[in-house]
C-alpha cells in the first residue's frame, strides 16, 4: 500500500470517528467504523506529517543530505542520524 493511500486511509478513518463522535455525547456506545479493505486489520493508526528531509538513515546512515526527498510521518526527530530502537 502506497504512502498516499495510507494517508487517504488514516483520514477516513479520522472523519468516520468525528462524525460518529456525537454518539458518545448522547450516552450510546460509539460504533468502530467500518472501511472496506480492512476486515482483518486489528488496529489502524494515525500518523501525522511531520517533516521531509533529504536523509535516509537506511540506505546513507549518518549522510544527511545525501538521498532524495523523504516524507516523515509520525516521529519529529527522524534524520540521516537515526537508528533502530
Amino acid at each position: 500500500m502506497t504512502t498516499r493511500a495510507v494517508a487517504i486511509l488514516a483520514g477516513l478513518v479520522v472523519a468516520l470517528a468525528i462524525a460518529g463522535g456525537g454518539a458518545v455525547a448522547s450516552g450510546k456506545a460509539p460504533v468502530a467504523p467500518t472501511i472496506a479493505g480492512f476486515d482483518d486489520v486489528n488496529f489502524v493508526s494515525l500518523c501525522r506529517f511531520s517533516h521531509t528531509a533529504p536523509d535516509d538513515p537506511i540506505v546513507f546512515p549518518a549522510q544527511p543530505g545525501l538521498s532524495h526527498d523523504h516524507t516523515f510521518f509520525g516521529n519529529t526527530t527522524t534524520s540521516a542520524d537515526s537508528t533502530p530502537p
